[in-house]
């Protein structure tokens, strides 16, 4: 049944396309409030898409746009008998005697290119489950819905831009020089920076052993100690190697005796407390992955279930593999960062990417 339903003719309404095509003509000015809400491949029938293409053609030269140049156009691109000639695109016309309803019209195109869009989105999806790991799917469906219907609009009047701003200001004002991002526990880096703002990518880089992952795991503590979800990616240590590290520091009981067993009847009462703090923080782990797209799927679940996920921490870049045209390693780190802002923006989090850096910077004489 639910496969009958998905071969059904596809969601349109070729009256409303010829109503955009033909208020266009009636008044060229009202392209570019069409052009706002819809692009050529965005109408299910493709002589109207042909059309529309030869529209914004004709607006890009600054051209007029009617009946004697749009004919014009489609004959010299040799797709006016496949758009139905001269007479039909005339007929468009007849669906729209005056242009002032056209932002609605080219709304209602859209409606019907978007249900196109899901219907082939969960065909596809359905098609896959046999065979394909649901997680995989769920993260793409998830990133393809919000390309299919966006949250908001990216245009924005600068009123509603300065309300936010004094919004911050007031915030700021209000703080005292508190910190008004998500807080590191790091007070220097706080005091200079306000600490990590949602939707920013903060890269953390150094040579090997300089204590990276260290330094991330207490961030981490930090931040969800005060009430911050935060999800630590762990491609390079296990998440109980981290979690011990905290633990140490917790318990104030040096890892190495934590390790080999070393401890007093004393110590058991303390790492227990510090075990429980712990345990209550909103901090997860994903460790084991090393595919940025497998990460990406896990990170994209955990959203979906702590929607106010404010800090995403990756440990790190260089050990992740990332598809790319090429396979090279600097194609793939760029292709992670460039992603994980993206994530940033997506999840409306902060993300901290951790970064190894060449052991070439030792040998800058200007190095600290």
């Amino acid at each position: 049944m639910l496969n009958d339903n998905l071969s059904r003719v596809p969601p349109q309404n070729l009256e409303a396309e010829s109503a955009v095509i033909g208020a266009v003509l009636v008044d060229s000015n009202c392209i570019n409030d069409v052009i706002a809400i819809l692009g050529p491949q965005e109408f299910y029938r493709e002589s109207h898409a042909k059309i529309f293409r030869a529209m914004m053609e004709l607006s890009e030269r600054g051209d007029p746009i009617d009946l004697v140049t749009l004919n014009d156009l489609l004959k010299a691109k040799n797709e006016l008998d496949a758009v139905g000639g001269a007479s039909y695109v005339a007929s468009c016309q007849d669906f729209t005697p005056t242009a002032v309803n056209v932002a609605y019209y080219a709304r209602m195109v859209k409606k019907e290119f978007q249900s196109r869009e899901l219907a082939k989105l969960f065909g596809q999806a359905l098609e896959r489950i046999s065979f394909d790991d649901p997680l995989m799917i769920t993260s793409e469906v998830v990133s393809q819905l919000l390309r299919i219907n966006p949250a908001q609009s990216n245009v924005v009047h600068i009123e509603k831009i300065m309300t936010e701003c004094l919004k911050d200001l007031e915030q700021a004002y209000e703080s005292k020089g508190r910190i008004v991002g998500i807080p590191t526990g790091l007070h220097e880096f706080e005091n200079r920076y306000g600490g990590i703002s949602r939707e920013d990518l903060v890269l953390l880089g150094a040579r090997t052993s300089q204590g990276k992952t260290s330094l991330a795991g207490t961030i981490a503590k930090n931040t969800a100690g005060l009430g911050y979800p935060v999800v630590f990616v762990s491609a390079e240590s296990s998440p109980k190697k981290i979690a011990m590290r905290l633990l140490s520091h917790e318990s104030q009981i040096e890892n190495i005796r934590l390790q080999v067993g070393i401890l007093a009847d004393r110590d058991f009462g303390k790492i227990t407390a510090a075990a429980g703090r712990l345990g209550n923080l909103p901090l997860w782990f994903i460790g084991g992955l090393r595919s940025w797209e497998r990460i990406k799927a896990h990170l994209r679940a955990l959203k979906l279930r702590e929607p106010n996920l404010a800090l995403v921490i990756i440990d790190y870049a260089q050990l992740l593999s990332a598809p790319v045209a090429e396979k090279k390693r600097y194609l793939e780190v760029s292709k992670i960062s460039s992603e994980a802002k993206g994530l940033a923006v997506e999840f409306n989090a902060a993300v901290l990417l951790l970064s190894q850096l060449s052991r070439d910077v030792e040998k800058n004489p200007s190095k600290p």
